[in-house]
């Protein structure tokens, strides 16, 4: 069965949910799974079930992954994320919960990942995902790593644009439109000099918005960055 159960059909999603069709009104879920196993003393991939009010919408996700858009009534949702079960997905004790309540026509990033003193946590963050001005994209950068608040610099390719964020703490999101085309991103302790992750390529598209988290941890050496890119352009 492997990675088949990853995503399960969307007419179960909607038996599920107790939704009757699919509607402009609906809210938009991405799941991202940040949660190196070797920092929980796991397995690396670390594959786990995501089940939304008891009904398992996305299993056997490894670590690295994002999953989705899954639409989805609005509504509380009680999230729990736990272990893979491959023969009955969903029905292993949580690693961990949150409630969240999601809203008409808003776009969610679910995020499993580690706070800043490697704790288990889950995140949700709302995604701007609105039509970008042509010959620019958008990125929007996600710090839920095992990591100090951090200062994120990004240089254009062919161009002087360079851009800085500063003071990004666990559990904030910042971004905005950029230039397309070819990006290199460092990222630094708060207020250090010196580089501690980079240089680190995006090549982005016009009309398009990017969800870039920054997931896993320096002490374990287990950082990397998940790049989730959605075509927001109208052609």
């Amino acid at each position: 069965m492997n990675r088949l159960l990853r995503f399960v059909s969307l007419a179960a999603i909607l038996s599920g949910l107790g939704a009757t069709q699919l509607a402009a009104q609906d809210s938009t879920v991405y799941l991202v799974h940040g949660i190196p196993g070797q920092d929980i003393n796991q397995p690396p991939e670390l594959p786990v079930d995501v089940t939304f009010n008891g009904t398992c919408l996305f299993a056997n996700v490894p670590f690295g992954v994002i999953e989705g858009p899954l639409p989805c009534t609005p509504g509380p949702y009680l999230v729990e994320v736990r272990p893979a079960d491959l023969l009955n997905p969903g029905s292993q004790p949580p690693l961990i919960v949150n409630n969240f309540q999601l809203e008409a026509d808003i776009s969610y990033a679910i995020v499993a990942h580690l706070t800043d003193t490697g704790e288990l946590a889950l995140s949700s963050f709302v995604e701007d995902l609105s039509p970008v001005t042509p010959e620019r994209s958008r990125a929007t950068i996600h710090h839920v790593a095992y990591a100090t608040p951090a200062d994120v610099e990004m240089h254009h390719k062919l161009g002087p644009e360079v851009v800085t964020m500063q003071g990004i703490t666990n559990g904030d999101q910042v971004g905005g439109e950029l230039l397309a085309g070819v990006w290199r991103m460092w990222l630094y302790s708060a207020g250090a000099s010196e580089p501690r992750f980079g240089p680190y390529g995006l090549n982005l598209q016009q009309r398009t918005a990017y969800m870039i988290f920054g997931v896993g941890s320096f002490v374990n050496h287990t950082f990397t960055v998940l790049v989730k890119p959605v075509r927001v352009g109208r052609d």
